[in-house]
């Protein structure tokens, strides 16, 4: 077998214990399992505070799974980042606690702090087949297109379905996107959906540059296509974004790749209408956007900042008043001030360092950190999943790519 490991690529004689290879394959399938299509509803009404401890419940048993399977094990630096944050957070939420201000302390705020340090202390090592995680990428895409096509062609029993079982966030979030037919897939909100769509993107691209399978090149059309008809700030940047990438990647490629082209400009161009009423809705709105957020006398985050100028953060409690929705960077400010959020946003750029080689790292963490202006996606539930599968899927990647070098500079030896 052939493993890569930043810039080293060596042969392994022996594949390993059969239980971590068995464990190796399993955790990729719960994390987009998780990640896409678990249930966040039951006839549309939201589940409760349990479900949500039995996500995170189940992205620390991975976590710490892949701990124990690693084979660079660094236990004293998991505990003591885990102690100090810990600790730190503690102190404060005590003391928020005793000035009798409203505040309460809640599990939301804890499971997700205790599960996503484990995760960023980890060093991953994953010997995965390529064509098992290409498959799993098929199956997310083929998923996306016929139900994102549902949504948005107005079919009554898909729509039935979403709101049946993944209504999510809040009362009405996942009412709005179906009824501007958003294709929003499994994930409730426009938001949400095109910070999904781009790590699928991104994947697929790479898959194409690698592989050259004419099917990567029509997910990446459905992936710039979709994110274009979400119509939201964050959604027009990344669809965007996505459009010069895959310009670059068929600038050299033959008439098919660019009648693919031609079929998303058609859908757009139908859709045309929609999508530029849409636009113009979230860039006039005083309460969604970017301008909500950050500009003006009555930004979303008002209450926040009158908080942290008269009080230090909230640690672990939540005070009802105050916006965690809307930032990462406000929500790990208005927990824990400056020293939380420099030290989640460090372990963020180290851990996909750690974990992905720089082609791969640098792109996903410019993602990763320019979402948090829009939504605190690290510290939902589907950010942890997400980059697990992401860096399984690279990994894959570049064994394979790694092996097909090998045996081609074999051949020419022969």
């Amino acid at each position: 077998m052939i493993e890569s490991e930043n810039n080293r690529i060596y042969v392994k004689t022996n594949s390993g214990n059969r239980i971590i290879s068995t464990l190796n394959a399993i955790i990729p399938i719960v994390s987009i399992f998780m990640l896409v299509y678990l249930p966040t509803s039951s006839n549309g009404e939201i589940y409760s505070s349990a479900w949500m401890i039995f996500v995170w419940s189940i992205a620390a048993i991975i976590g710490i799974t892949l701990l124990v399977i690693s084979k660079k094990k660094n236990y004293i630096k998991m505990f003591l980042i885990l102690l100090f944050v810990t600790l730190y957070l503690l102190i404060i939420t005590i003391i928020v606690l005793n000035l009798n201000i409203g505040a309460r302390i809640s599990i939301a705020r804890i499971a997700p702090v205790i599960a996503l340090l484990i995760l960023f202390t980890l060093k991953i090592r994953c010997e995965i087949k390529f064509t098992f995680m290409s498959k799993l990428v098929d199956v997310f895409f083929i998923t996306m297109i016929i139900w994102n096509s549902l949504i948005v062609l107005d079919v009554p029993i898909i729509e039935d379905f979403t709101t049946k079982y993944y209504s999510q966030y809040y009362q009405n979030a996942l009412f709005y996107s179906l009824y501007s037919n958003k294709p929003v897939m499994s994930f409730g909100v426009h938001t949400y959906a095109s910070y999904i769509y781009i790590f699928f993107f991104y994947m697929s691209y790479h898959t194409a540059i690698v592989t050259n399978r004419k099917r990567n090149y029509f997910y990446c059309i459905a992936a710039i296509v979709f994110t274009f008809m979400l119509t939201s700030n964050s959604s027009l940047i990344y669809a965007i974004i996505m459009s010069i990438m895959y310009l670059k990647l068929i600038k050299n490629k033959p008439f098919f790749t660019f009648g693919v082209i031609l079929l998303g400009v058609l859908v757009l161009a139908y859709y045309s209408s929609f999508i530029i009423e849409n636009y113009k809705m979230i860039s006039q709105s005083n309460l969604n956007g970017f301008i909500a957020r950050y500009f003006g006398e009555n930004i979303v985050f008002r209450e926040n900042i009158e908080y942290l100028k008269n009080y230090y953060a909230v640690g672990f409690n939540i005070i009802d008043r105050l916006n965690y929705s809307d930032s990462g960077y406000m929500l790990y400010l208005t927990m824990g001030n400056v020293p939380l959020l420099v030290m989640v946003y460090y372990l963020v750029y180290k851990f996909f360092k750690n974990n992905l080689r720089n082609r791969y790292s640098l792109f996903i963490i410019f993602i990763v950190l320019s979402f948090e202006i829009a939504l605190p996606a690290t510290f939902n539930y589907r950010f942890f999943y997400i980059a697990i599968f992401t860096i399984y899927y690279f990994r894959s990647l570049d064994a394979y790519k790694s092996l097909d070098a090998y045996k081609s500079n074999k051949f020419s030896l022969q």
